[in-house]
């Protein structure tokens, strides 16, 4: 299921109370701050960039972070679907993207880069890569062998319902591959490119 549409069609198999007309929401939202993050700029930022980029190669491994406000849900809210798409603009390897939830959720779209989260704030490891203060693997979701010129679609409900639950609303997510593979060259579109940009369909119901 690619679609809003799609999830509404298939509400009873996946579990939607019936009927639905006073309790079913769908929202498509896009990010209020999203960025990459660059080994081989480690001071840069950038933020401004229509580029969201992945890779990993020698000295130049990159990684992105964005966040979606997800406050024009109302609460309490149960998520049944929040399908993340993102556009492949360029592809190289075999690698694995992965997307982990963020636990900076303070970080600064203007100011964040390789070694620094917000201002001269470094990241508990460079590249947004602890597992204890940077990111969580829980509820991760990953797909392997990315296509250019093409959108990818991930389903993150379990981290969309744990900001709604936990994070007042606002989820952050982390882009990076977790292959075994030495190089790995992912290009996206980022919110700050003309077409095609990232957006979040989050789909479900008020208890």
């Amino acid at each position: 299921m690619s679609s809003a549409s799609d999830i509404y069609r298939n509400r009873a198999c996946l579990g939607m109370p019936m009927p639905l007309e006073r309790h079913w929401w769908v929202r498509t939202l896009f990010p209020t701050a999203d960025t990459y993050l660059s080994q081989g700029g480690a001071d840069t930022n950038y933020g401004t960039s229509a580029d969201l980029k992945v890779g990993k190669y020698t000295n130049w491994n990159c990684n992105s972070i964005l966040t979606f406000n997800l406050a024009a849900l109302p609460t309490p809210f149960t998520v049944v679907g929040a399908l993340f798409s993102i556009y492949t603009n360029y592809a190289d390897g075999a690698g694995t993207l992965a997307i982990d939830r963020l636990l900076r959720t303070d970080w600064v779209e203007a100011e964040a880069t390789w070694n620094h989260y917000k201002g001269t704030t470094d990241w508990g490891t460079v590249g947004a890569l602890n597992a204890a203060t940077d990111y969580t693997n829980v509820n991760e979701v990953s797909t392997p062998g990315l296509a250019a010129t093409n959108w990818v679609t991930f389903d993150l409900r379990g981290q969309v319902q744990y900001a709604i639950d936990s994070v007042s609303g606002i989820a952050h997510f982390l882009l990076r591959d977790i292959s075994a593979v030495t190089t790995v060259d992912y290009a996206f579109n980022s919110n700050a490119a003309a077409t095609n940009k990232p957006n979040l369909i989050v789909c479900g119901y008020q208890p």
